[in-house]
């Protein structure tokens, strides 16, 4: 299997900051920090947060787009997923501080 990309190991970074910190965690800095890369390496890819989100949005919509392609006429027949992932959120949320 290829190395993924360094925009892809961002966003699978970006996506597991999202995940076990919550959105509020979502920063450049956690995501760089997460994949190994120094803010600058992140900026080259994603000059902004917006950039990134937008770019996680596009990548989960392509997926479900390729999901729903593989389905063909019978929906959930042919595109049993490959792993189990966690929901977003599997803690309660924090309450509000202050």
């Amino acid at each position: 299997m290829p190395r993924p990309s360094s925009r892809e190991r961002l966003l699978d970074a970006a996506a597991e900051v999202l995940l076990t910190d919550g959105a509020e965690s979502l920063t450049l800095e956690a995501v760089a920090k997460r994949a190994g890369v120094s803010k600058g390496g992140l900026f080259y890819h994603f000059p902004t947060k917006q950039a990134m989100v937008a770019a996680m949005v596009d990548r989960l919509t392509s997926a479900f787009d390729a999901a729903l392609a593989g389905a063909g006429s019978e929906p959930g027949t042919s595109c049993a997923p490959t792993s189990r992932r966690r929901s977003p959120r599997t803690t309660p949320p924090r309450p509000p501080t202050g």
